[in-house]
C-alpha cells in the first residue's frame, strides 16, 4: 500500500483534512487528472504548500469506507 501526506498551512476557517490511499505508487499517478471544482477550492484555502511525503505503509491499521 502506498499513502502521501499533504501539507498545507490554511487560512483561518479552511480547516478541512482528507486522507488519499492508493494500492501502490503507479496507481496514484494515473489519477493525476485534476478536478477543476476540486482545484479552485484548495486554491482559495490554501495559503502556503509544503513538500509531501510519500509512504510504504508496512501495518495498515485504517479501516476502508464500509468496513466494520
Amino acid at each position: 500500500m502506498f499513502a502521501v501526506i499533504y501539507r498545507w498551512r490554511l487560512r483561518p476557517g479552511m480547516e478541512h483534512q482528507a486522507c488519499a490511499r492508493w494500492p501502490d505508487e503507479a496507481a496514484r499517478e494515473r489519477c493525476s487528472v485534476p478536478d477543476a471544482e476540486g482545484v479552485a477550492m484548495m486554491a482559495v484555502a490554501v495559503e502556503e504548500r509544503f513538500p509531501e511525503t510519500r509512504l510504504q505503509i508496512v501495518d495498515d491499521l485504517l479501516a476502508e469506507p464500509g468496513t466494520p
